[in-house]
């Protein structure tokens, strides 16, 4: 499945740490459907992403925290297991 998508205006300026965890929400909300009940496993090369996740939040982006929680909290509803 490919998902493609282009950042509107008010997302252009955002940092490339927010923009790749939107991604994974996006990606995660789009598909919810066929997600519930499942395993998935995120993979990522950005390791503030992948921090953020495996942390459930951090403590340097109030941005970056609040994506996080939308990403669990969409998690826990689906039922699904998130892995890192």
């Amino acid at each position: 499945m490919l998902i493609r998508k282009t950042w509107m205006n008010h997302q252009k300026p955002w940092h490339i740490n927010r923009k790749e965890l939107y991604a994974v929400w996006a990606t995660l909300r789009f598909s919810q459907s066929k997600l519930k009940n499942r395993s998935v496993m995120i993979q990522s090369d950005n390791r503030t992403v992948v921090s953020y996740i495996r942390n459930q939040g951090g403590t340097k982006s109030l941005q970056m925290l609040d994506l996080t929680h939308q990403i669990l909290t969409l998690a826990n509803q689906l039922e699904m297991d998130i892995q890192v």
